[in-house]
Order: structure tokens, then sequence, then C-alpha cells
């Protein structure tokens, strides 16, 4: 008998959703070009932003 525990996404998905509504309601990601905010390789501030935020 293997328990296998499922993951309830939903949660994460709310949250997700209303901090990208947070971001585009208060234009984070032009504040941050503003900021000098670049990226060299891999993933964009915005994205990696919103990920700490979470």
């Amino acid at each position: 008998m293997s328990k296998i525990i499922t993951q309830n996404d939903l949660d994460a998905k709310l949250v997700s959703d209303s901090i990208s509504n947070f971001f585009a309601r208060f234009h984070i990601a032009k504040e941050l070009k503003q900021a000098n905010a670049k990226k060299a390789k891999g993933f964009s501030p915005v994205s990696i932003f919103q990920y700490l935020s979470c």
C-alpha cells in the first residue's frame, strides 16, 4: 500500500495570481527597468522578484 500525498495547487495559484495583479497594477516592471535592473542571462528581474514575493 503506497500513500501518495496529492498537491493542492489552488492556493499557490491564487497567491501567484494576486502577486501578478499587484505587479501589473503598480507597474513594478516599469519601476525595475527605471532602477536599471537588467538581466545578463536566465530569468528576467521581474520574474525573480515575483518568485521572491511568493
